[in-house]
């Protein structure tokens, strides 16, 4: 709201459409603004006019505090015409203007919390006189075929958050979001963040950060890590390399922790948190249990018609084997050869082998080779040599 009053005269003022704010001896010009919840003393505050003409400027405009609360236009005991007029401490002293141009004043020491201020302008000689556009400016326009508000002429405060106030905010993953990883796949996780208050930033680059917490020991967390330097405020991490930390941390399914900050030529800029997302295995023959051992179980049913199932548990993550043999000891079929992770894992066996060709009815054997995935080394077999693991298959 702003209003230019005499202000010897002591009167009601209703509210007319008052396009520009005559200051000149006893007229002063009245702003008043409500500033909202959002603004604290972290962002920059600006009291932006635009000289619409100037008569005479020899003392100067002195931009003064207000410090009446409530004050309006309305037919009531806070009318700004008959209110007290008393001007508060002065803030500045506009010297030089120029028609048509805009002066911002630095309302940094006044406005720092919310809610409603007013300023006045009056003149330092009482024989200058400049007007100012109100709220109320307007220009012609030939679309409308008459007067159109002209919003950047109007009197306004301006908010931006000071760069101290920015912060990195992390988009992409969402906050505590699930991520399926397939072992098998080549896809890629995209990571985006962005600045605060909208900002647009000049960064020389980001340093982005994954962590993955585990059980070190029965007592002891580790976190192993993934750090990058990247140029853009995008990365693309693959479920791969995720995959490794995992079997690293010989989990089946983890709670990853990111972050980011930038280096600006000033500084160093931060999150301001750190997101996590949650990751599960895509195979739906995984139960994340922890076996402390490697074990085969006894196929079930047996004998069987038309399937069997096969089931065994793993400790750590695994690259595995898990093949089918004849009574001559041929092979047939192989049911599993990938990398697996630490838990229970079934398969079926539908009597079929490796060319879909139905296997005739008889004993059949199965085997199952674990190797260390990050050694190579054997960890686990289990054959027909061991515990006869025997598979009864009978035609009907």
């Amino acid at each position: 709201m702003d209003r230019s009053i005499d202000t010897t005269m002591h009167e009601v003022i209703l509210s007319t459409k008052q396009k520009t704010l005559d200051v000149f001896n006893n007229n002063i010009a009245f702003f008043r603004f409500e500033v909202p919840e959002s603004i604290d003393d972290s962002w920059d505050v600006e009291f932006n006019l635009k000289a619409q003409e100037i008569n005479n400027l020899s003392g100067g405009i002195i931009v003064y505090r207000y410090d009446q609360i409530g004050w309006s236009e309305r037919n009531d005991e806070f009318n700004i015409g008959i209110i007290d007029h008393t001007l508060g401490i002065p803030i500045d002293t506009l010297l030089s203007l120029e028609e048509g141009s805009i002066v911002s004043l630095d309302m940094n020491n006044i406005i720092n919390d919310p809610g409603e201020y007013s300023f006045a302008l009056g003149v330092l000689d009482s024989n200058d006189h400049v007007s100012f556009y109100s709220n109320e400016a307007t220009y012609t326009s030939a679309i409308s075929q008459g007067y159109t508000p002209y919003p950047a002429f109007w009197p306004s405060l301006s908010f931006t958050p000071s760069i101290d106030s920015v912060d990195i905010v992390l988009s992409s993953p969402e906050d505590d979001s699930t991520i399926v990883l397939n072992g098998s796949s080549d896809d890629s996780l995209r990571f985006q963040w962005s600045f605060s208050h909208d900002m647009e930033v000049d960064i020389l680059n980001y340093h982005f950060t994954i962590g993955l917490p585990y059980a070190a020991n029965a007592r002891d967390m580790d976190t192993l890590f993934m750090e990058l330097d990247v140029p853009e405020n995008t990365v693309s991490i693959s479920e791969k390399d995720l995959l490794d930390m995992l079997i690293e941390a010989n989990l089946s399914q983890g709670v990853f922790v990111w972050d980011v900050s930038g280096t600006m030529a000033s500084g160093e800029m931060v999150a301001i948190e750190s997101h996590s997302f949650n990751t599960v295995i895509d195979d739906p023959n995984h139960e994340s249990i922890f076996p402390d051992e490697y074990r085969l179980y006894h196929n079930y049913p047996n004998p069987f018609n038309p399937s069997t199932t096969i089931s065994y548990d793993l400790k750590a993550w695994s690259r595995v084997s898990l093949d089918i043999f004849d009574i001559l000891g041929r092979n047939i079929m192989t049911l599993e050869k990938s990398i697996k992770a630490p838990g229970r894992h079934t398969t079926q066996w539908y009597g079929k082998d490796r060319k879909g060709l139905k296997m005739p009815s008889g004993v059949y054997f199965y085997r199952l080779i674990v190797q260390d995935i990050m050694s190579g080394k054997k960890a686990f077999e289990k054959t027909e040599k061991n515990d006869g693991c025997k598979i009864n298959f009978l035609e009907k």
